[in-house]
């Protein structure tokens, strides 16, 4: 395993909205760091780590960050077998997770387990997981498309 297991069952978290508006006041972007009465703090790999209980050592994920909308719809239609509607599951390079997750949660009972599926279906469910729990930003439930294209081989993180 990769060592992403686990991430499946991490249940919805209550917000302390007062605590995200103080860390907000003090949060400076040109620093990236939080100024606090005791001094400058920031938030790091090993944080992240610790939090999710990721394993930070291994080989570097990487990939092309820079997808063109016509290669986000390539992306789609090689590793999930089906292509995204444009402004409504895919904006330029990002993808709506929603989407992604309705699909293949509706059409798990309909399709036949062949192996090209169950991968599709594999990428479809780790795009959502790292997607809903790691690359959360303001885009809401569009997620960058170089993350599904991560999935690609799944040997590399086996």
């Amino acid at each position: 395993m990769c060592g992403l297991e686990h991430l499946s069952s991490i249940e919805y978290m209550t917000i302390d909205h007062a605590l995200i508006r103080a860390l907000v006041e003090r949060w400076r972007p040109e620093t990236n760091t939080l100024h606090l009465p005791c001094g400058k703090a920031t938030v790091t790999l090993e944080d992240v780590a610790y939090i999710y209980g990721l394993p930070i050592d291994g080989p570097a994920v990487t990939g092309n960050t820079l997808h063109s909308t016509k290669q986000t719809v390539e992306i789609c239609m090689d590793l999930l077998g089906m292509e995204p509607v444009l402004k409504r599951d895919s904006i330029g390079s990002r993808l709506n997770f929603s989407w992604m997750k309705e699909y293949f949660k509706g059409n798990k009972k309909k399709r036949k387990h062949h192996e090209v599926e169950e991968k599709c279906n594999t990428r479809a469910y780790l795009f959502c997981l790292v997607g809903g729990q790691i690359v959360g930003n303001s885009c809401g439930t569009y997620v960058p498309a170089w993350l599904l294209d991560l999935f690609r081989e799944f040997k590399r993180y086996a």
